[in-house]
């Protein structure tokens, strides 16, 4: 899990300031792509949002290291981390 630069979520009705972003290999394909599952939580840590991504291609193949994937992960979703 990782601590983000604080966002506003519309979820059930209401503005939710979500302040982590946890994410996990959900799916792994050997030498061709990686499906990854993503949560926002709140300050609670409870689950706000929730979806998945895909990397294939060229991010796929610069992917060696965790700290890749956490990038990756925030960067498709424009988040920063703290």
């Amino acid at each position: 899990m990782k601590e983000i630069q604080p966002i506003q979520v519309w979820y059930n009705g209401n503005l939710i300031r979500c302040k982590y972003l946890n994410a996990w290999a959900s799916n792994l394909v050997l030498n061709t792509n990686a499906s990854f599952i993503y949560q926002l939580l709140d300050e609670n840590q409870d689950r706000i949002i929730e979806g998945t991504l895909q990397m294939d291609n060229e991010d796929y193949e610069n992917w060696s290291q965790d700290s890749f994937a956490w990038d990756w992960i925030a960067n498709k979703l424009n988040l920063v981390y703290l």
